[in-house]
């Protein structure tokens, strides 16, 4: 019966012009991973003349795992987008075939070569990428997006800077239920914020000011938006001190004692050191600015005015880790109009 299905499929398909289907016929054997590389890609343009097909079937990935509990993911093979179910998921291909609109296009993959990384899979993600480029290149110096990556049912994620809400428009238009839009640290459009986790703000410092040190200067290179906080500290004291500065540097209304904004994006995996400075030595660091903000309140971008960048560096006395915690720190703060 699967076997008369697919062929079925796959004769109809071919008399129209369209796709066939890929075998083998039974879903206990598939075919090897290996066997779905090394085809050329189609262009961005071919891709895109098949998204009104991705949305179909981007349907019955969602049927597939609300229904049957199968993971499936998306390759274009043989210039058509195709449903990737690897063997072992099912018992019942039957069943799964007859349950999706497309069963012309899927394809029981054996996933014991280990090959994962496929290229061009899912095959919107090149194309929401491209968009996003082009954005970046076209409307301001940098990329639209900050992050990009996959949620369930093999949908899109894309984080995109928070004054980028006009793109958001565009593709949630274009590609809706292909994408999981994030302006900033918050979902889009404004009706999928939920009012519970609508405000991530912290206090800038919770413990004491540090004494024996001092920020010397403290000066911003670049724009606000992708720019880096250069900043001195010098060793006021009389013993040495172990520093352990912030990664981002955040904003704050003027003379504030809550942050304002929240860093949104990849932050690399190892964990720092202190940085030793003896006695009457001084040292130079950077962090990066952060202007998303942390509550939905303000909106997707901070409105424009007065604040100060932000930048705690906590104080030790012994060496300590990123993770440590101290009592103690120094609070670097650089006034700053947002225009």
């Amino acid at each position: 019966m699967i076997a008369a299905l697919l062929t079925v499929g796959a004769c109809a398909s071919a008399s129209s012009g369209g796709p066939e289907a890929i075998g083998p016929e039974d879903c206990s054997i598939g075919i090897p991973a290996s066997d779905l590389l090394g085809a050329e890609l189609p262009s961005i343009d071919q891709t895109r003349a098949h998204l009104g097909l991705m949305q179909e079937l981007h349907a019955d990935t969602r049927l597939l795992w609300d229904e049957f509990n199968i993971d499936a993911q998306h390759l274009m093979v043989q210039h058509w987008p195709r449903i990737l179910i690897p063997t072992g998921a099912t018992d019942d291909c039957h069943r799964v075939l007859e349950a999706v609109d497309h069963p012309e296009l899927v394809v029981f993959v054996d996933w014991s070569d280990q090959i994962y990384d496929l290229v061009g899979m899912p095959p919107w993600r090149r194309l929401i990428t491209a968009d996003l480029e082009g954005a970046g290149n076209r409307s301001f110096e940098g990329p639209a997006y900050t992050a990009i990556g996959q949620v369930r049912y093999d949908a899109s994620r894309a984080t995109l800077r928070p004054d980028q809400e006009p793109l958001a428009a565009i593709l949630q238009d274009r590609y809706q239920g292909l994408i999981d839009i994030y302006l900033g640290a918050f979902p889009y459009p404004p009706e999928r914020v939920d009012p519970s986790q609508a405000n991530h703000c912290q206090l800038v410092w919770r413990g004491q000011p540090a004494t024996g040190v001092a920020v010397e200067s403290m000066t911003l290179t670049g724009s606000i938006d992708d720019g880096l906080v250069e900043f001195v500290v010098t060793n006021t004291g009389t013993t040495t001190v172990h520093l352990v500065p912030s990664r981002t540097a955040e904003l704050a209304l003027p003379a504030g004692t809550e942050l304002v904004t929240i860093f949104v994006g990849a932050r690399t995996a190892e964990d720092r050191g202190s940085i030793r400075l003896d006695p009457g030595a001084q040292i130079s660091m950077t962090a990066r600015t952060a202007t998303q903000p942390c509550n939905f309140n303000l909106g997707y971008a901070l409105p424009a005015g007065a604040y100060e960048i932000v930048l705690t560096v906590q104080v030790f006395d012994q060496p300590a880790s990123e993770n440590s915690q101290s009592n103690r720190a120094l609070v670097a703060r650089l006034p700053i109009e947002l225009p």
